[in-house]
């Protein structure tokens, strides 16, 4: 039986969100397939095996296969690259880094006629970090942008989940709010012009259920002041233009084994938007929601992913 460790948690803001990744996924193991363990990472750093404290590197050489859950940004992928490295341990859920590239699939957007939202990265360069240095260069970062886009902005750090989190300002003193809040925690703050509009995504997997490119439908997200909720997208001229590209830039851009696709649809026209090449499980989400409209269990689909490690 195979050892499969489910790493979760990590040093980042996203550590709610990957604990319930890592969570789904343990869940949905199938335990006669595999020996499941959790495997714990703390916000500071610290490794745990199923509850016990270990180093990286004894919980590797104790597991066949480590299922990465943690957010692409976190530090601690890092330390799993550098283990896995080290012994004959596989990962689920690597980070190909070389295919990381945002501006080069927004380039590739461009050419195939698509709309892209312009992308604003600021480094914090105020010095020591206090509140009047933080507050100083989160206005300054406000009045350039001020200048450069219209509201609303959309802004998040580098440790957020593009597209389950962020917040939109609509206001200078909600933006400087906004990046002061981030500066506070993070080195880098993003922010792109909020295209508003309806949220779809495509889920691409590849070499799956006998297909070189498996395409599911897309799904669109609803929000609701309950939360969101996700639902199979029913305007199929758009949704045919939306899985041929997805299909498309997953070839040409040689993606990893699976990739969520995001576009915004709008009355300027169709938006790319983001691919998350981590995407997570989560309850009633939009991966578990494209699973549900094929057919396919979770149970399925972890077994595939675990089995082409």
């Amino acid at each position: 039986m195979l050892r499969i460790g489910i790493v979760r948690g990590g040093q980042q803001q996203t550590f709610a969100s990957s604990i319930a990744h890592g969570a789904r996924v343990f869940a949905h193991l199938d335990t006669h397939e595999y020996e499941r363990h959790d495997v714990l990472v703390t916000m500071d750093g610290e490794w745990h095996l199923d509850g016990m404290p270990r180093s990286p590197e004894s919980i590797a050489q104790s597991l066949d296969v480590l299922y990465n859950a943690l957010h692409e940004t976190d530090p601690q992928n890092n330390v799993i690259d550098e283990i896995v490295s080290q012994y004959d341990t596989r990962v689920v859920n690597a980070i190909h880094r070389e295919n990381h590239d945002f501006e080069k699939m927004h380039i590739h957007a461009t050419q195939e006629g698509l709309f892209v939202p312009s992308m604003h990265v600021y480094t914090f360069s105020g010095g020591v970090k206090n509140s009047k240095t933080i507050s100083a260069q989160a206005q300054e970062v406000a009045f350039d942008l001020f200048r450069k886009i219209p509201p609303p902005w959309y802004v998040f750090g580098p440790s957020v989940l593009r597209y389950e989190s962020g917040v939109s300002a609509t206001s200078f003193q909600e933006l400087s709010g906004m990046i002061e809040k981030i500066f506070t925690e993070h080195d880098h703050v993003y922010i792109t012009d909020d295209q508003g509009g309806r949220d779809v995504f495509v889920f691409v997997v590849r070499n799956f259920r006998n297909s070189p490119l498996y395409v599911f439908l897309p799904i669109e997200r609803i929000s609701t002041p309950q939360g969101d909720r996700y639902i199979l997208m029913r305007d199929k001229v758009h949704s045919d233009k939306i899985m041929s590209h997805a299909k498309k830039m997953h070839e040409e851009m040689h993606m990893g084994t699976h990739g969520l696709y995001h576009y915004a649809i709008n009355k300027k026209g169709l938006f790319c938007i983001d691919v998350i090449y981590r995407p997570i499980f989560n309850e009633g989400g939009i991966v578990e929601k494209s699973l549900e409209e094929h057919g396919i269990s979770p149970t399925e689909f972890l077994s595939f992913v675990v089995g082409i490690a």
